[in-house]
């Protein structure tokens, strides 16, 4: 979602996302999931410019609502497609650490897919972690 070719692309949804997000507060959402689909995919750019775009999201959100962020492993271009790459399930250990100092509070894992290994939830110690286990496609 908020990755793209370019910095600036990002930050202007990183903006608009915020915006609905304090919306949704302000209507009584207590909980709130910022889908993040090319994280696991491009661990450079995440690192880069993506996890400044995240924390953008969540600017203003007060401590009471529950942040979360889904991070997937990638999506199929439709049902039964053949040969496609997930991202590597070692980008999410790569990851763990940054992510478990943002500013959010949960952080959901497609593991379906991945089948991750368990150590992956000693690299949290901040986050509650939610794993995705039904897979759909």
């Amino acid at each position: 979602m908020l990755l793209s070719r370019s910095k600036t692309p990002g930050r202007g949804s990183s903006k608009i996302v915020n915006f609905e997000i304090l919306a949704l507060v302000d209507a009584g959402c207590k909980y709130v999931q910022v889908d993040e689909r090319l994280f696991a995919r491009q661990v450079a750019d995440a690192r880069s410019f993506g996890f400044e775009m995240l924390e953008r999201c969540f600017h203003g959100v007060p401590k009471e609502v529950c942040k979360i962020v889904h991070i997937c492993c990638g999506y199929l271009n439709f049902l039964d497609e053949k040969d496609h790459k997930k991202a590597d399930p070692d980008n999410y250990h790569q990851l763990a650490n940054e992510m478990d100092q943002l500013n959010f509070d949960q952080i959901s894992i497609e593991d379906a897919h991945c089948a991750n290994h368990l150590k992956l939830l000693e690299l949290f110690e901040k986050k509650t972690i939610i794993f995705g286990t039904i897979a759909i496609a």
